[in-house]
């Protein structure tokens, strides 16, 4: 009798030239992970004096043009903007777009795409992000005044700065609900601003 070995050939999961138990079709290592359907707040400094600035991220896969999109303030619990910042121009994918006080250090200064008066906020004060006059992130609770800071330790308001935590794909688009920093991004100690003007997801 003349026998002939038979070299299984492995096809995605599937082997052929040998009994087949199962095949697992599971998704593609290499696939991409879905990114953001939006933009989102990814850095809030509240620092010493007037050193405060807020980072916009862009994790969408594409550029964004910025037209549309605005910053909202609502102080001291106020349901009304105080302030209101209208963006422009073009985001690009993976970037980010950091609008910083007027009379911020120079090392703010230095990483900011703008400056603007929608920054003077303090621990207490709650911030928007709306496109096309629709929320699609806040920092805080609108017409909620918490006192000082919403939050505890580094991962609070008031004097710190929080970064959103690695993974984060979209913003809080209810501005009425309870406000816990914790729960969504990380706390630094007051003056922290080596990660501003960049965000890695």
């Amino acid at each position: 009798m003349i026998e002939f070995e038979v070299t299984p050939l492995s096809v995605t999961g599937v082997t052929y030239g040998a009994a087949v138990k199962s095949a697992a079709f599971g998704p593609i290592a290499d696939e991409p992970s879905p990114g953001s359907t939006d933009l989102f707040f990814s850095e809030y400094v509240e620092g010493s004096s007037n050193n405060k600035a807020i980072e916009i991220f862009n994790g969408t896969g594409q550029a964004v043009n910025l037209t549309g999109y605005t910053i909202e303030l609502y102080s001291n619990g106020a349901t009304t903007a105080g302030s209101t910042l209208s963006l422009s121009g073009t985001l690009i994918n993976n970037d980010v777009y950091v609008i910083a006080n007027t009379s911020a250090n120079a090392a703010i200064k230095a990483v900011a795409d703008v400056l603007h008066g929608v920054t003077n906020y303090n621990g207490d004060d709650a911030i928007v992000l709306k496109k096309n006059g629709t929320i699609i992130d806040v920092i805080g609770q609108v017409g909620f005044d918490p006192g000082a800071e919403w939050g505890s330790g580094l991962t609070s308001t008031l004097d710190n700065t929080i970064r959103r935590k690695p993974g984060t794909l979209a913003g809080d688009t209810n501005p009425s609900d309870a406000f816990s920093p914790a729960d969504n991004w990380d706390g630094f100690a007051i003056d922290t601003i080596d990660g501003l003007g960049t965000h890695t997801n």
